[in-house]
Formats: C-alpha cells, sequence, structure tokens
C-alpha cells in the first residue's frame, strides 16, 4: 500500500515539474530583433513571420519561424535567443550570386542552361542557399541525361567575394552519346518481335539516323516505348498485357546499351456489356449509340478513349466541367469476355457571375466581349471558355496570356472568370522584292492597321508592281454591325493589266471598282458573306485577233479593219455583280495544313443594270489526311471545278473566263496556257484573212475547268524538327483541262483547235518544294508532263519567291 502511494506521488510530481518547464518555455512576445540582416530588409521579414508582437511564444512557434526562414532561401544559418520578452533571431545570409560562368558545354547554348536553373531559383542577384549546389548538379544532369549522354559530369567551383557575393564556375565534361546497340522483346507469343520493335519508336526520325540505323539511348524514350507497347496491346483486347521488366545493359565506357522488354500478352478479350452507374448519361444518344457499337467486339483502348471522351463532352454541355470517369473492368476467363462499368464523379455545376478583362489599354471592352460564348449567368462550360480564348487570340491583336476562374465568395456555386489579356502591335508596313519565271522581278508594298478606332476594325492597304500588271486596293474591315454579330467588309481596287507577254493575247485592260460584303458569324467551322460589287473594265486590242474582238464587241464591223491602220479596239464595260461566298474549313494550320478540309464555293451573277450579261461559280477543295501520328506525313487532294457561262445570248468576257496551267493549278505547263487557243490572222482591204502558221497561238481562256492535284507531303527528314513547320516537300501528280462549251466555227477560226470537247486532258507529275523563308515564300517545281497535246508549252522547272500578306 505504502509503495502504492509513493508511485502516485512521484508521477504527481513529475507532470508538475513538466508543467513548470513548460510554462517558462511560453513568453508574450513585446519585441523581435533580426541580427545579422545586410541585404535583406527587416520589414519584408517582420512581415511574413509566423509569430506577431503581442502573442505568446512557443517550443512550437520558435521551430515554426526557423523553418519559414529557411524557406526564403536568404539564410543559411539561423539562431532564436530570448531575453526577457524580447525575441532575438540572429541570421547568417546566404551569398549573393555575382555571375555564373559556364565552361565544357558544347551540346547546349549558355542561354538554355541558365533557364534551367532559373527554373530552380538560381540566378544572378538570387541568393546562393545551402540546396543550391546540389539542385545545379541535379538539374544539369537530369538534361544531359535526357539528351542521351549518361556519364555527362559536373563540376561547380565557388569563389566568394568581398561584400557576400559569389561566383560560381560550372564545369561541365560532357560524355558522348550512348546508343542502342540491341533491341529485345522477350515474353511475345502472338506478335512477331521485329514487328513489336517497329512499334516502339527509340529512334529519332532525321536523316543521320537512317542512314547509319543508331538510335541514341534516352531514358524518357525508353518510356514512351513501354506506352506504345501497352497501347499496341490494349488496341488489340490484350487487358491483362503488362512489362513485367525493362532491363538496361550500358556497357562500361559508357558507348553502347543492350534494352530488353520482359512482356507476359495474355488472352484477347471481348466487350460483353456496358454500364453507366450515372443516371444523367442513360439521357445521351449520342454515348447509348457508341457504347452499343463497341459490345460484343474486341476490347479496344483507342475505343475506350472514344467513349470517355464523348460522356466528358456531354457532361460539359450540361455544366459539369471537371468530371472523372472510373473504368473498372470484371473479366470474365471462362469465356473471355468483360464487362465495362463506368463510375462518374460529377462535381457540382458552376454558374458565371462576373466576366473581368484585365491588362488592356487601348482597346475597348466591347471589342473582347463579343467574342464571348460563354455568358454572365449561364452554366459553367469549359468547352466554352476554350472557344472563347481561341476566338479572342485570333484578333492577332490582342492575346489571352493568363485566365482565373476563381469562386464567388458572396454566391454559393458562381465563379467569376478574369481574362488576361496582352495588346499586340497593331500596326504594320511591309515593303518587298520578289521574282518568278512568270513575272519577272515584282514589287510590293503593303500598310495595314488592326483594331483601328479601338472598335476591332481592320484597315489595309496594298500596292503591287511587275512587269505586266499594277494592282492597288484598299481593304476595310469592321467586325460587327451594331451587336448581332455580322461583319461588314468592303474594298475600293484598281488593277492595270498588259498582256504584252509570250502567248497571251496582245490586250491592255484597266479596271477599277469597289465593293462590300456582308458575313454572317461563323458557325461551326463555316462561313457565309454575300455582296455587291461594281467593276469598271476598258480592254485595248492592239493586233486583230477574231476571237478576242467578238469577246471584245459583238457588234464589230469588218470595215473597222480599213479604217484604222493601227488596228486598235477599245471597249468599255460597267458591270455589278451579287456575289457570294461560303468557306468550310477544319485545317490544323493555315499555311502548312496535314489534316482537315478546306471548301470554298464562289458564285456570283451581273445585275440587270450591267453592260456584261454572265454568271460565274466555283469550288476549291482540299481535303488533308494525315498518315503519321506527328502529322508530318499527309496526302493532299485537291480539285478545282468552275463553270460560267453568258445570259440573254452575251458571251463571257475574256477577263472573266478561266485559265490553267503553272503553279496551283496544273505544274509543268506554262502559266495560263492549258485550254482553247486562237490561230493569228492578217486581214487585208479586200477582208481576206489568212492564217499566220509560223506564228504562236494565243490564249483564249475557257468556261468550263476542271483540276485535280494529289500530293504526299513529308518534311525534309534530314533538318532539325524546328525547320519542319517552314520547309516541306511533295510529290505531286496534276491532271485537268481548261475547255470551252460554246465554241462556234467561223471563216475566222476554222483552222483553231476544237475545244469544245473535253477529252484533252494533260497530266503532269514531279516533286514540290515550299519554304517559308524569312524574305517571303519560296516555291520550286520540277514537272514532268505525262500527257501533253499540240500547241501546248512546257515549262519543267517553275520558281517563284513570292511574298505573304
Amino acid at each position: 500500500m505504502y509503495i502504492k502511494y509513493s508511485y502516485l506521488i512521484i508521477l504527481i510530481c513529475i507532470k508538475f515539474s513538466f508543467a513548470i518547464s513548460q510554462n517558462e518555455n511560453q513568453f508574450v512576445v513585446k519585441k523581435i530583433v533580426f541580427q545579422g540582416l545586410d541585404k535583406v530588409l527587416e520589414e519584408h521579414m517582420l512581415i511574413n513571420l509566423p509569430i506577431q508582437v503581442g502573442q505568446i511564444a512557443t517550443s512550437e512557434k520558435i521551430s515554426e519561424i526557423i523553418r519559414s526562414l529557411f524557406k526564403t532561401n536568404f539564410f543559411k544559418n539561423i539562431k532564436i535567443l530570448k531575453n526577457n520578452n524580447t525575441l532575438i533571431i540572429q541570421v547568417e545570409e546566404c551569398a549573393i550570386i555575382k555571375d555564373i560562368i559556364f565552361s565544357g558545354n558544347f551540346t547546349l547554348k549558355k542561354s538554355i542552361l541558365k533557364s534551367l536553373l532559373q527554373d530552380k531559383n538560381i540566378q544572378i542577384e538570387a541568393p546562393l542557399y545551402p540546396a543550391s549546389i546540389f539542385q545545379i548538379k541535379k538539374a544539369l544532369k537530369n538534361f544531359y541525361v535526357f539528351l542521351g549522354k549518361e556519364n555527362t559530369k559536373i563540376h561547380i567551383n565557388t569563389y566568394f567575394l568581398p561584400k557576400n557575393l559569389v561566383t560560381l564556375n560550372i564545369n561541365i565534361l560532357e560524355s558522348k552519346n550512348v546508343f542502342i546497340k540491341k533491341i529485345d522483346i522477350i515474353g511475345n507469343k502472338k506478335f512477331k518481335k521485329k514487328q513489336l520493335i517497329k512499334k516502339i519508336e527509340l529512334c529519332e526520325n532525321n536523316f543521320i539516323s537512317n542512314l547509319f540505323e543508331t538510335c541514341i539511348y534516352k531514358k524518357n524514350q525508353i518510356l514512351q516505348a513501354q506506352k506504345d507497347l501497352h497501347h499496341f496491346y490494349l488496341s488489340r483486347g490484350y487487358i491483362d498485357f503488362n512489362v513485367r521488366s525493362i532491363e538496361t545493359n550500358i556497357t562500361e565506357d559508357y558507348k553502347f546499351a543492350d534494352i530488353t522488354f520482359n512482356i507476359y500478352e495474355g488472352d484477347i478479350f471481348k466487350i460483353s456489356k456496358i454500364f453507366f452507374l450515372e443516371n444523367i448519361i442513360k439521357t445521351s444518344k449520342e454515348v447509348n449509340m457508341f457504347a452499343q457499337s463497341i459490345i460484343n467486339k474486341t476490347y479496344n483502348e483507342n475505343s475506350i478513349i472514344k467513349l470517355k471522351n464523348i460522356i466528358k463532352n456531354f457532361l460539359e454541355i450540361h455544366g459539369y466541367n471537371n468530371p472523372k470517369i472510373f473504368l473498372e473492368i470484371q473479366k470474365n476467363y471462362s469465356d473471355l469476355t468483360a464487362q465495362i462499368f463506368v463510375h462518374i464523379d460529377l462535381g457540382k455545376r458552376l454558374y458565371v457571375h462576373r466576366i473581368y478583362f484585365t491588362g488592356y489599354e487601348s482597346t475597348r471592352e466591347i471589342v473582347f466581349r463579343r467574342e464571348l460564348t460563354q455568358l454572365e449567368g449561364d452554366l459553367l462550360k469549359i468547352s466554352n471558355v476554350k472557344q472563347d480564348i481561341k476566338k479572342i487570340n485570333n484578333l492577332k491583336y490582342a492575346e489571352v496570356t493568363d485566365i482565373k476562374i476563381e469562386d464567388n465568395i458572396n454566391i454559393p456555386n458562381h465563379v467569376n472568370i478574369y481574362y488576361h489579356i496582352k495588346e499586340h502591335a497593331i500596326g504594320k508596313i511591309d515593303f518587298g522584292i520578289g521574282f518568278g519565271i512568270r513575272n519577272g522581278i515584282q514589287f510590293h508594298l503593303g500598310i495595314q492597321k488592326d483594331n483601328l478606332f479601338d472598335n476591332g476594325s481592320f484597315l489595309q492597304m496594298y500596292s503591287e508592281k511587275n512587269p505586266y500588271q499594277t494592282y492597288l486596293e484598299l481593304f476595310l474591315l469592321s467586325p460587327y454591325l451594331k451587336t448581332n454579330g455580322l461583319y461588314l467588309k468592303s474594298k475600293i481596287f484598281f488593277k492595270n493589266t498588259n498582256r504584252y507577254k509570250k502567248y497571251a493575247a496582245k490586250i491592255n485592260l484597266h479596271s477599277y471598282g469597289a465593293n462590300f460584303f456582308i458575313s454572317l458569324p461563323e458557325y461551326k467551322n463555316r462561313l457565309l458573306d454575300f455582296g455587291l460589287e461594281y467593276i469598271h473594265n476598258y480592254t485595248l486590242q492592239t493586233k486583230s485577233i477574231i476571237n478576242t474582238w467578238n469577246n471584245l464587241h459583238n457588234a464589230i464591223q469588218y470595215e473597222y479593219l480599213n479604217s484604222n491602220k493601227n488596228q486598235e479596239i477599245y471597249s468599255t464595260k460597267n458591270d455589278i455583280f451579287f456575289i457570294t461566298h461560303w468557306n468550310y474549313s477544319t485545317v490544323n494550320t493555315d499555311y502548312f495544313p496535314t489534316s482537315g478540309i478546306n471548301n470554298k464555293i464562289n458564285w456570283k451573277i451581273t445585275l440587270p443594270w450591267s453592260n456584261n450579261k454572265y454568271y460565274q461559280i466555283f469550288l476549291n477543295s482540299k481535303y488533308f489526311i494525315s498518315v503519321s501520328n506527328n502529322h508530318r506525313i499527309a496526302w493532299m487532294i485537291g480539285t478545282y471545278l468552275g463553270y460560267t457561262n453568258g445570259l440573254k445570248n452575251k458571251q463571257v468576257p475574256f477577263y472573266d473566263k478561266f485559265y490553267t496551267g503553272g503553279f496551283e493549278t496544273i505544274r509543268g505547263f506554262y502559266h495560263n496556257t492549258v485550254g482553247p487557243k486562237l490561230v493569228n490572222y492578217n486581214c487585208n482591204s479586200e477582208l481576206q484573212c489568212f492564217n499566220n502558221s509560223d506564228m504562236n497561238f494565243n490564249i483564249l481562256g475557257g468556261n468550263a475547268v476542271a483540276i485535280t492535284n494529289i500530293e504526299l507531303i513529308f518534311p525534309i527528314s534530314f533538318l532539325t524538327k524546328k525547320y519542319y513547320d517552314v520547309m516541306r516537300i511533295s510529290f505531286f501528280l496534276d491532271s485537268g483541262t481548261t475547255w470551252e462549251t460554246d465554241n462556234k466555227n467561223t471563216i475566222f477560226t476554222k483552222d483553231n483547235i476544237n475545244y469544245h470537247i473535253s477529252n484533252k486532258i494533260r497530266i503532269s507529275s514531279g516533286i514540290f518544294l515550299k519554304w517559308l523563308s524569312p524574305f517571303g515564300p519560296v516555291s520550286l517545281s520540277y514537272a514532268i508532263p505525262i500527257q501533253k497535246h499540240t500547241h501546248d508549252h512546257i515549262e519543267s522547272i517553275q520558281f517563284n519567291i513570292g511574298k505573304l500578306w
């Protein structure tokens, strides 16, 4: 009994003494003093301390102070003392980096190395905190290993200077690349080893690797190869497939590596049933139709991914912007079938309370707001927000650099959207000189102004001059009429064409006019605009060419030949057109597309009070089919169809007929020389006309055209990836012709080639190079005509340095 009471008394004493010790370590802070600060401001440190004057200091708080100060990376030593109720914080500041010197880096530029260190907050004028040296070595080593230089050594010397400054001398001993000598796969029974090795891309697609059959060993590519194997098997029904291990053996001299994938294939499973455990999904026809289409078929990972995307898109439409989709697969090994249970965590539906725009200066806010699909008060739909970002970026003079979606603290389930806008330079002057085989040396001058009057309008002036043509236009685009989303476009233009040119009729054409169009808002990649155009054409012919005369004026009298020694004929026409343009485009890029469709249909007709009476319609379609995962290799199938004809027994003027040959049509044939041709005649005073058989045939153009272009597009393999988007090459097959469906045989045209029929197809094939150079787009083609006809003019090599405006 005595022992029991004694033990109880001892416990009480220990507890009491511990409580006294705890109370002695606690005190109310009346003052906080820093000692040892030099470059770091005391006020900044005091604000961010986890304890302030008037609060109770405990051992836990002291530890928290030390941790928070070390996190700033300003200090390498910290000590905390107490003097009565004063908290004394003694610190030793880290040295400040004055300079970083690199040596031995042959593969990477210094700017790249510095950016790697900046990600770790290691840069000039930053503190060299205790873990800096380790962070530097780790960051640089990992990057060199990523490049395939496994045995690279990093040495760092620190030179401390007065005023607590330090210079870092980083010496890099780059190793040579480790090359993959052998790739082996074990455990494969259903597929041959060679077939599997082709599916894993361990070699970069470049000229050197293809020529010497060498592959650089990179760890990230090994991990990608593992994913490629998974995808290959899971897209063929092998649900149990697994890469059991990856063994990498690198030789001691770090020259070669052998890689072995140990895999388990398993069996092929079919999908027997798909269950949706969320009722809202059962209401989607698209989801259910697609799910039914893959039931009783072999399990395919691509189909499962597509099913998830369809579910996600459906939920986003209904305001569920961050759903989490989980698949539970129950396998039946007796009949090799699988049941898929789709679990969905919907999350909350959110509404947009306010949308704010920040960062812009001159542009009116309405310019951005009228681009919005996601409106205030509506359900938040991330797909709409992404579309709005794209539409604002398409304005060219503005860009969304940051977006924040924050909860509204005053209204539950409501958010505010903040778009941070960066405005770009909105004026541009462009002057250039180009050269082409067809037009020789040409000059162009362009001036454009985006965001005119700060309301999104666009103004452009463009002029071009070459030996055969002078062109000037003034273009104005107003993005919206009132608030209904309609575009207003208008243009004033002047054109002077001199057709004193090889293979062309000897005619001068002077034109000027104006137009305006109203464009409907873009809907599902479709654009539609319509409008009116006035054009004045003045033509002057200086040589007697019978058919061309008929195009100029139907009432020309033969006596005119005798009354005009120079045989000059002029004609003036004033026409007003109603024009409609329709465009559908899903191409991935504007200049070098590799996937998508671009369809254009243009139609126009003269209005009753025009001098000419005719209509014209044409289709220009290009279909790009990507045949590689990286969209570098693609097929292009192009079609151009056009037809024009007169109204009320009127003829179509020669300047609005179709001409083919050359770039964009049938390469290998001289520009605009494919189609109806006219024999030259000389007529005497007795109106007797004779065929000048020793002279060139003149090009008349036709009222119908059909052209097809087929290209296999691929990048130039020996170039680095940064040039893939500015240069590419293609093999092409062009075919087509132009013909005249209303050809009339007269005494003057009896020797002309009959182009009333459309069987005179031209075909050419060759190679085509396009380069978006710093001084303008460069086009070069070499074509061999496969099928040609009499009086065709061949131009196998065609070259052009143009303009991009």
